[in-house]
C-alpha cells in the first residue's frame, strides 16, 4: 500500500495519543499508556489484525473496536492475571485500564494512601520520595528533610541536595548533561540491515556506526515531523510543509525546493550524509572519502573562512561554495625535514 493512498493514515488517533501509521501495529499501539508491546499483540490477534501489518494500514472499523474495548474496564479480552489492576477496590474483579483512566486510577490509590494516613500516604503528602524513587540526584541532606541550603540557597530541585549544595548545580544544556543524539536499532543482528550498514560505512568512510546513526536519527527527526503535519488543517499543514520543504532544501537534502511530501517522507540516511562535510570534500577535489576525513581532521579545510576539524560537520547548501582545501605538499628532496611554513615562505 503507498503511503500517499487514502486508505493509509499517517497519524491515527487512539485513546488520546497519537499513534505512528508507519509503525507495526503492536509496537505502535504499545505507546498507548496501559498497553506493553505483550499485551498489544494479545489484542491484536484478538481482533484479527495481522501483527505485521503497519497500523496506518489497519481498517477504521477494527480501530474504532479496539478502542471501544480498552474504554471498557470488565472486558474479557485478556485473563485475569494477564490485567494491570487486580486489587482495584472500587471493582469486583480485577480490571485493565489505558490512557488517562490508568492515570486516574494511580492517582486515586495515592490520595487513598493520604486519605488512610499510612506511612506512604504521609510520605506522599509531606512530599517526600517513596520506594522507587531512590537516585543520586535526589539524594537529600539530612535524612531526606525538606531544608535551607547554606546561606538559605534552594537547589535546582527543590531540595537540600548533595550536589547541588557543593556549588555545582547542573542545569539544562549544561556540558555535564549530555543528550544521546541518536537511536540504534531494535535488533541489532538482522543480515540486510547489517549488510547495508556496513555498505554505507566504506561508501562514506564512517569510522564507526554511531556516525551513522546520527545521520539517521536527522533523517528521521524531519520524517516525523512530515508526519505530523497530517494532523493539521489543510491550510496550516499546506504552510507548514512548503516552510520545511524549503528549510530542507537549504540544507541540501532535497534536490529540488519543489517537492512534496513524498519526497521528505522517502528522505534516506543517505541524503545526510551526502551533505557531511568529509563528503563534499571528497567530491570536490575527487578523491576517496578516507582521504578527505583526513584533510578535515588534519586542519586543511576551511568553510567560509573558518577552519572545521569535524568530519561529520552538515553543511548547508549555501555554505558549500566557500570550502578551501589548504594542501601543501612536500614532495622534492630539498625541502626535506623542513616545516610546511619554512617552505611556503620560500
Amino acid at each position: 500500500m503507498s503511503l500517499s493512498s487514502q486508505a493509509y493514515r499517517h497519524v491515527v488517533r487512539l485513546l488520546g495519543f497519537d499513534l505512528p501509521g508507519d509503525v507495526r501495529a503492536p509496537y505502535a499501539l504499545s505507546r498507548v499508556r496501559g498497553l506493553s508491546i505483550n499485551t498489544a499483540t494479545v489484542l491484536c490477534r484478538q481482533m484479527g489484525i495481522d501483527v505485521n501489518k503497519r497500523l496506518g494500514e489497519v481498517e477504521e472499523d477494527k480501530l474504532e473496536a479496539i478502542e471501544k474495548l480498552l474504554r471498557d474496564k470488565r472486558h474479557q479480552v485478556f485473563p485475569s492475571w494477564f490485567r494491570n489492576r487486580k486489587d482495584d477496590p472500587l471493582e469486583p474483579d480485577s480490571v485493565h485500564l489505558a490512557g488517562s483512566e490508568l492515570l486516574a486510577g494511580v492517582r486515586e490509590d495515592v490520595e487513598l494512601l493520604k486519605r488512610i494516613r499510612c506511612w506512604r500516604g504521609v510520605r506522599h503528602s509531606l512530599g517526600l520520595k517513596v520506594r522507587g524513587q531512590e537516585q543520586g540526584h535526589w539524594e537529600v541532606w539530612p535524612f531526606s528533610r525538606r531544608v535551607q541550603g547554606e546561606g538559605g540557597r534552594r537547589s535546582s530541585c527543590g531540595q537540600a541536595c548533595r550536589r547541588c549544595l557543593r556549588g555545582g548545580e547542573v542545569k539544562m544544556g549544561d556540558i555535564r548533561r549530555p543528550r544521546k543524539k541518536w537511536r540504534g536499532p531494535t535488533n541489532p543482528w538482522i543480515s540486510s540491515a547489517l549488510g547495508d550498514e556496513m555498505r554505507l560505512l566504506g561508501k562514506y568512510g564512517l569510522r564507526n556506526k554511531r556516525e551513522l546513526y546520527v545521520a539517521a536519527a536527522v533523517a528521521r527527526k524531519y520524517r516525523r515531523m512530515e508526519r505530523s503535519f497530517f494532523a493539521l488543517p489543510p491550510e496550516e499543514r499546506t504552510a507548514r510543509e512548503s516552510e520545511l520543504i524549503k528549510r530542507l532544501y537549504e540544507a541540501g537534502y532535497l534536490p529540488s525546493p519543489e517537492g512534496t511530501s513524498d519526497a521528505v517522507l522517502s528522505m534516506g540516511v543517505e541524503a545526510v550524509l551526502e551533505r557531511r562535510l568529509q563528503s563534499l570534500v571528497a567530491n570536490k577535489l575527487g578523491i576517496s572519502q578516507h582521504a578527505a576525513r583526513q584533510l578535515v581532521v588534519h586542519g586543511h579545510v576551511r568553510v567560509n573562512g573558518r577552519r572545521l576539524r569535524s568530519p561529520g560537520a552538515l553543511i548547508n547548501r549555501g555554505d558549500e561554495g566557500g570550502i578551501e582545501v589548504e594542501v601543501l605538499t612536500v614532495a622534492s628532496s630539498e625541502h626535506q625535514g623542513q616545516s610546511g611554513a619554512e617552505v611556503k615562505q620560500q
